[in-house]
């Protein structure tokens, strides 16, 4: 299910989320994973495609559906940035995290766990 126009944005899951719904690693598109680790932190790796990677550390917690992420580094602006994605429900009766690489909710997507990772 795609988020953003013309279908309009996702509804925040209504379930409770817990640290183990967020925690592993998840593709943020084809060159941006970030892996969440249970201790709050995070780490971005962004490939590029001379196969070079830029990996970078920030930090994370939840409040209610959403993830607060500090320190992402944006491909878009190249700056770090503070986000708040959401969790919403997948088709699957899964939860997925609903993101992107800039602050406007209208250009993310719904992203998966990797499989294995969670």
């Amino acid at each position: 299910m795609p988020g953003g126009a013309p279908w309009g944005l996702p509804e925040p899951t209504k379930k409770k989320v817990k640290p183990q719904d967020v925690i592993g690693e998840w593709q943020l598109g084809g060159t941006v994973t970030v892996l969440f680790r249970p201790d709050g932190k995070f780490t971005q790796t962004v490939s590029d495609p001379n196969g070079t990677s830029t990996t970078t550390e920030g930090t994370w917690k939840l409040d209610g559906p959403n993830v607060m992420v500090e320190g992402y580094l944006s491909h878009d602006t190249g700056e770090r940035e503070d986000m708040s994605w959401y969790m919403v429900d997948d088709h699957d009766g899964k939860l997925a995290l609903y993101c992107g690489d800039c602050p406007d909710a209208d250009l993310w997507a719904i992203r998966r766990r990797l499989p294995g990772s969670g």
